[in-house]
């Protein structure tokens, strides 16, 4: 898939196309984002409230990770334009090359922590 199908036309019209097109793109991935950002949001109040729990209890919080997230658990729910497939939704990671399920907040916080990533994520 081209990012800009019709680059190699010499018109306006092409152009405004093309323009309208990565816009489009562009606030889908704004929407994935915020959707993305409010189940970081539920999972810290889940993790907020676990230790506060365990302080009631008189016990010593345990100590949490965000990548203790499990896969999952939140899932983002897309708003807007439906992706023309379902690889709109994965990145690859930068350090370990393996593809990330961007609607999955435990995926994507599993490639936050140090090398070594989940292995079943790498291209076999």
């Amino acid at each position: 898939m081209h990012l800009f199908p019709h680059a190699g036309e010499d018109t306006v019209e092409a152009a405004q196309h093309d323009l309208e097109s990565a816009l489009k793109r562009m606030n889908s991935v704004r929407i994935e984002l915020g959707a993305a950002e409010e189940n970081l949001s539920a999972a810290r109040k889940h993790l907020d409230e676990m230790k506060r729990r365990e302080a009631e209890k008189g016990q010593q919080p345990a100590r949490h990770h965000m990548t203790d997230i499990p896969r999952g658990k939140y899932i983002g729910k897309r708003q807007g334009d439906t992706p023309k497939d379902e690889s709109e939704h994965f990145i690859k990671c930068a350090e370990c090359g393996g593809w990330i399920d961007c609607r999955d907040l435990g995926h994507v916080l599993s490639h936050e922590g140090p090398l070594p990533h989940p292995a079943e994520d790498q291209e076999h």
